[in-house]
């Protein structure tokens, strides 16, 4: 009799997608990842075929062991002319597994037994690789929160500058921008100095694809311009080394503003435990004048070279941004 002329169509696709998606070939996985089978057969005559069996390899063509059997039952156990059967299976990626052919082989009879030609169609899976982490390092005040997420953190400032003595607050903000989970995830962040026992570190088990994590920390400003560094870096669920990311903030220091109070008419008279050098400031036109060794001077000289003098309550305030501490 006539023998009917099988096709076998097999695709993998991510596990929670229908068998008709559009998807790359191969299909990029990571280990852990599950990925659906489909293997649709398509009877394109003549007559009927019976005893219709698909064997799938699990792709180890070498051991039969793993091989899963379909069988089809329909209809009686005939599959039409012009009719189709689909089969889906799901698998769970497992280490040292993302590069596969996993290859379906249907036959099948016509009505006296007769067998028809084997057909063979395959799916292909390949490693995606390791996640990429996506890092951004912030400075925000000591009373204000970090972003919230990595993309709130790109519209925040890497660098700022800050009064000498006050705090400020460092920020870390870490994506897993894919694909697949990172482990294992080290954060080294290195004060701004050389020195690796004053470091800070963090780590995190885990963070799967898409998922963010933040850390934060406040500092006290001192009077040295500060460039600190954060190295990230973790693996792939597959134990693959994620490439690092070092990132940056800076932080330069601004003297401190002072403001002394002096008796007044006496201002002739300074008394000598507050003797200091002042760098007086134009507040209206934001100039900085040389410094002034304040003594004996004038009031109004003080005036003349920057400083804002305020007289009232019986006393004379002296602003300016001090230089040099006060000796008392």
């Amino acid at each position: 009799g006539a023998l009917p002329v099988l096709t076998a169509v097999k695709v993998a696709v991510p596990g929670d997608a229908d068998c008709s998606a559009s998807v790359a070939d191969p299909l990029p996985v990571v280990a852990g990842d599950v990925v659906k089978y489909c293997v649709t057969v398509t009877n394109n005559g003549p007559g009927g075929a019976h005893n219709v069996v698909i064997v799938d390899d699990a792709g180890t063509p070498a051991d039969t062991a793993d091989d899963t059997t379909f069988t089809y039952t329909d209809n009686g156990g005939v599959l039409a002319e012009g009719a189709s059967w689909t089969v889906m299976y799901t698998a769970t990626v497992a280490v040292g597994e993302q590069d596969l052919v996993n290859s379906a082989r249907v036959t099948a009879e016509n009505e006296i037994g007769e067998p028809t030609v084997p057909v063979v169609d395959t799916a292909v899976t390949t490693d995606a690789g390791p996640p990429v982490l996506l890092v951004r390092k912030t400075v925000v005040a000591a009373n204000s929160t970090c972003p919230s997420t990595y993309a709130a953190a790109l519209a925040v400032p890497a660098s700022a500058s800050a009064t000498v003595g006050d705090e400020v607050r460092f920020c870390l903000n870490v994506r897993n921008d894919g694909p697949g989970t990172a482990t294992n995830i080290s954060v080294v962040d290195t004060m701004g100095t050389a020195d690796t026992s004053d470091d800070l570190s963090w780590s995190a088990a885990s963070l799967a694809d898409g998922a963010e994590w933040s850390q934060g920390y406040t500092v006290t400003v001192s009077s040295t311009s500060l460039t600190n560094v954060a190295t990230v870096d973790g693996l792939s669920s597959s134990s693959t080394p994620v490439a690092p990311v070092t990132v940056t903030a800076s932080l330069a220091p601004t003297a401190k503003p002072v403001v002394v109070a002096y008796p007044y008419p006496n201002i002739t008279n300074w008394p000598t435990p507050r003797q200091a050098l002042f760098e007086p400031v134009d507040v209206v036109a934001g100039r900085s004048q040389a410094p002034l060794a304040v003594t004996g001077t004038s009031a109004a000289k003080l005036g003349a070279l920057g400083f804002t003098i305020i007289a009232a309550g019986g006393f004379v305030v002296v602003a300016g941004r001090r230089r040099e501490q006060d000796q008392n």
